[in-house]
């Protein structure tokens, strides 16, 4: 929980410094004067960025060269500077120490930042979609960060294998890829393993949810998780190695396309209501 919040420079804000009540807190004001900007403020504290911001820069004040962000919580951990300057990497403090990983940073103050374009995680790409459950799992779990993190190296590292050695232009490319995939296929299992888990948890809380908000008259709502292999109630061995064997028996394939098709990468959630497809 954030107790206090200092800005500098920051959109509307010349300066100004808040405290907030552990339980509950409103912000109320007429149009413009900044209520979306101290939302933005306090994501930034949580993900080292905006989630309603294309450049970074753009949240410092016209006529100003530089914007802070200081977030202060409940226990001594809980201690977030941000520095964003014109021309230069954003600087972000962790207990007045600089921390040189923006993963750092992640679990430190968890927010769920919610408006009108989440309706994109319903109607949207399945990308906005695996990026809204990778922004979940990074705050509350290091492991799940750094497996995604392997993952998305590995998985490019393939890609490049693979297009090396349909193009011919790379020798012992097959035994690069064997290499790729031992490695791969834990990292790839670490993530979908989790993202199970947190689809099930998700959808038992908002089926309870929405049956309390309807009366019982609207229907069943339903969350799947829609991996491109079998992951439903196995061990993280058993999909690492199912994920393997995937790997190797469309190798083939993927070197005629020069891509890896199967993977949490092409991971899709599906937002069901009695069985019919909510996205259409």
């Amino acid at each position: 929980m954030i107790s206090s919040l200092r800005l500098y420079s920051f959109r509307a804000y010349d300066e100004a410094e808040l405290e907030f009540d552990p339980d509950f807190n409103r912000i109320v004001g007429k149009n413009g004067v900044g209520k979306t900007s101290l939302l933005e403020a306090v994501a930034h504290l949580g993900y080292g960025n905006s989630p309603w911001s294309g450049r970074t820069v753009d949240v410092i004040r016209s006529g100003s060269d530089f914007a802070v962000i200081h977030g202060i919580g409940a226990t001594r951990k809980q201690d977030v500077k941000i520095k964003i300057k014109r021309g230069s990497r954003k600087e972000v403090y962790l207990r007045e120490k600089r921390i040189p990983r923006m993963s750092e940073l992640l679990g430190v103050f968890p927010i769920t930042a919610v408006g009108p374009q989440e309706i994109e995680l319903v109607k949207g790409s399945p990308s906005i979609r695996r990026k809204m459950l990778d922004s979940v799992l990074c705050q509350i779990d290091a492991v799940y960060t750094e497996n995604l993190s392997r993952f998305k190296k590995l998985i490019l590292d393939r890609n490049s294998a693979l297009k090396g050695v349909r193009s011919g232009e790379m020798k012992g490319g097959h035994v690069l890829i064997d290499s790729i995939d031992e490695n791969l296929a834990p990292a790839a299992a670490g993530v979908m393993e989790k993202r199970e888990l947190l689809i099930r948890q998700l959808h038992a809380k908002s089926s309870e949810i929405y049956r309390e908000m309807t009366g019982g008259r609207g229907g069943a709502l339903e969350l799947i998780y829609k991996p491109t292999v079998d992951v439903e109630d196995k061990s993280v061995g058993e999909i690492e190695q199912g994920y393997y064997n995937r790997l190797s028996a469309r190798r083939k394939r993927d070197l005629d396309t020069g891509e890896t098709v199967i993977g949490p990468h092409r991971d899709e959630l599906y937002f069901g209501k009695d069985g019919e497809d909510m996205a259409r």
